[in-house]
């Protein structure tokens, strides 16, 4: 293996950066981060020692390490793939608040979390923002809450996420739809969907899915492809047009998405 070290930041996420390592007999140090730091593996093993033990970190577990925890790592020679979320207090502390309704953060030390559920929806969710170029979408956003909200629930050191009971009205579901048919070529995020309905951003993410079955993101996406049939239907703008007016990232993923939806690209239809 190859080592092959990568960072990854965001213009509209200051102080949350995803690290992906793909290292081969590699050991680090003592040494400890300002930020709160949680790794998972692809594959391999590595050995951390911390809190005066030494813990393995295999696929299925999760790292979570606070500010000032001091550790080390060292991996075997068939060497490992660890992907990680560099997140500063500030990022993290209030997304926690949120979550759980109260201060609080998922652990007070160092922790290894034996849950291979959250281990597969980190990986997931490190590969979905990976893949996006500057900022953090309505997608990635919804990712990072429910992600967070299993960690804290995992950690069995906070209270963990804070109930919600309900689904969105009609009126708050009517709000939404009117609000999104008016900006389709706009980037819609959580907070903006969130505070029209007077909720926080875990509120409205947790009645939104009772609501509908579908997250925000998936949601947005079939009103913008129902919206390119009704314009495709009436003609006269091309498919470059309909992906800018639609708010697509470019022509390819509107036709993938569109493909994905109906069977057919959209100069089929």
């Amino acid at each position: 293996m190859t080592d092959r070290v990568r960072y990854h930041r965001f213009a509209d996420a200051p102080g949350f950066v995803l690290g992906d390592a793909r290292l081969a007999g590699r050991a680090f140090g003592p040494h400890y981060h300002l930020d709160y730091h949680i790794g998972v593996l692809d594959h391999g093993v590595q050995a951390q020692h911390f809190g005066g033990t030494t813990h393995l970190l295999a696929p299925g577990a999760v790292s979570f390490m606070p500010p000032g925890e001091v550790h080390d790592g060292a991996g075997s020679d068939e060497g490992f793939r660890l992907r990680t979320f560099r997140i500063a207090p500030d990022f993290l502390l209030p997304l926690c608040s949120e979550i759980a309704g109260r201060d609080g953060v998922p652990a007070q030390s160092g922790v290894i979390l034996e849950n291979p559920r959250l281990a597969r929806q980190l990986r997931c969710l490190h590969e979905a923002l990976g893949g996006q170029q500057e900022t953090v979408t309505l997608a990635a956003q919804s990712g990072l809450i429910e992600v967070f909200a299993g960690l804290m629930e995992a950690s069995g050191e906070h209270p963990g996420p804070e109930p919600v009971a309900g689904a969105l009205g009609d009126a708050e579901c009517r709000r939404v739809h009117d609000y999104c048919m008016s900006r389709l070529a706009e980037r819609i995020t959580l907070e903006d969907l969130a505070v029209l309905c007077g909720m926080s951003r875990f509120q409205f993410l947790r009645r939104f899915s009772r609501r509908f079955g579908l997250t925000p993101h998936n949601w947005l996406i079939r009103l913008r492809l129902e919206r390119a049939c009704h314009l495709l239907a009436r003609g006269g703008r091309t498919v470059a047009e309909l992906a800018q007016e639609l708010g697509f990232y470019d022509q390819s993923h509107f036709t993938r998405c569109f493909r994905a939806a109906f069977g057919v690209a959209p100069t089929r239809y």
